[in-house]
């Protein structure tokens, strides 16, 4: 076991090695995203305490603040990795997108199939319509990530997020064709790349939905600051000094900024300036993370938060049904007086229990099906170049 984590870690499908950074910054976005089910799931147990002021339900939270900017990371790491491999090396789109697709929807449709039987067997907490061709339809439009243009919710909660996935895969090659990105100087691009986040942010402000989208810019941004001359600076400590005290305030202020009411995403115009913040605040942790050598690149690179990062499109995709799962077996064994010593205790156990079915689900699905993996380690460079070299942090 310790081999094939050790060639996980190391190495990507083609021979090649990894960005060990950018797998310890998955890690991070999946365990954030782990807190806001977490403290949900507390609030359900034990719902009297959920409404008390304590120390622990502040904490809870603030849990649930933070745990939300891990699906921004995921998309500001998206738009970095996918823009900055658009802009190196052209391709057919039909081989770029096919690609993006068989990294997604293999294991995505895996775990579907597993929401919808468990739907079958307990009707009575099901999403599925009763009419069985208006099911079947549902399911159809789940499977291919549209829902939410039919203003439904998706089977699986979390595949909204796959959603702006696939649309920024769709609408990045021909941004990057009509805009003739890659035959400007970089000043342009930069240009070009902030009266994109400018449309964006007006647009999302007028329909007062979709403000998440611009965390793809945030990414391509800080590609192009690590790309141009103007990011080579003389004291890199410095430079990471300022981004991490810039990243410290922005995330600070989203774990006071908590919205209207407990346990509820903000509305606008709070949610916009909660995604103007982070836009900020993780565009420089990835340029202090990958444009220096110091305490972020080093704490990203630590092998267990990257083994965690490296299975994350699995666990997210799994973690919450676990928890649920284990919700409904503790709801009525569980009492209101331990109420704030569980909220600390289970947090660990929690983990463990998300990380079986997602390390199963990554070794049985995601890892054969989506992530081509030597027999033997090469160090040639292959004939199939670049596409491979992304990994899935480009998935939450």
């Amino acid at each position: 076991m310790h081999g094939v984590f050790s060639t996980m870690m190391d190495f990507h499908a083609n021979g090649r090695p990894k960005i060990a950074s950018l797998d310890g910054m998955r890690g991070l976005a999946v365990l954030l995203v782990l807190l806001v089910h977490y403290s949900v799931a507390w609030t359900l147990l034990f719902p009297q305490a959920a409404n008390e002021a304590t120390f622990t339900r502040l904490m809870a939270d603030v849990a649930f603040s933070l745990g939300n900017a891990g699906v921004d990371l995921f998309m500001v790491m998206s738009g970095y990795l996918i823009y900055d491999h658009l802009m190196i090396k052209p391709q057919p789109f039909p081989v770029y997108f096919g690609r993006r697709v068989r990294r997604i929807f293999p294991t995505y449709l895996v775990v579907l199939a597993i929401y919808v039987v468990l739907m079958l067997i307990q009707p009575e907490k099901s999403k599925l319509p009763h009419d069985p061709i208006e099911a079947i339809i549902y399911i159809i439009q789940c499977a291919l990530l549209i829902p939410i243009f039919f203003g439904k919710e998706p089977i699986v909660g979390i595949a909204w997020s796959l959603t702006y996935e696939i649309l920024f895969y769709l609408a990045l090659p021909f941004l990057i064709y009509v805009t003739g990105m890659r035959y400007r100087n970089w000043s342009t691009r930069i240009a070009i790349l902030a009266s994109i986040a400018v449309i964006i942010s007006c647009i999302t402000y007028a329909a007062e939905a979709h403000e998440r989208i611009i965390m793809f810019v945030g990414g391509m941004l800080a590609r192009e600051s690590l790309v141009g001359r103007s990011y080579r600076f003389s004291r890199p400590r410095l430079m990471e000094g300022a981004a991490l005290l810039i990243f410290v305030i922005s995330i600070g202020t989203i774990a006071y900024w908590r919205g209207p009411s407990s346990f509820v995403y903000p509305e606008y115009p709070e949610a916009l300036g909660r995604s103007y913040l982070l836009f900020i605040g993780f565009s420089t942790l990835l340029l202090a993370t990958l444009g220096t050598d110091g305490i972020c690149r080093r704490i990203f690179e630590w092998v267990p938060l990257g083994l965690i990062g490296e299975i994350s499109f699995s666990f997210y995709l799994t973690h919450n049904l676990t928890m649920r799962i284990v919700i409904g077996f503790l709801l009525p064994h569980v009492s209101s007086s331990i109420a704030e010593m569980f909220f600390w205790l289970a947090l660990p156990f929690t983990f463990v229990l998300c990380l079986i079915p997602g390390l199963a689900i990554y070794m049985l699905v995601e890892r054969p099906l989506s992530l081509q993996r030597p027999a033997m380690i090469s160090f040639k460079k292959p004939k199939k170049a670049e596409e491979d070299n992304i990994t899935a942090v480009s998935n939450p």
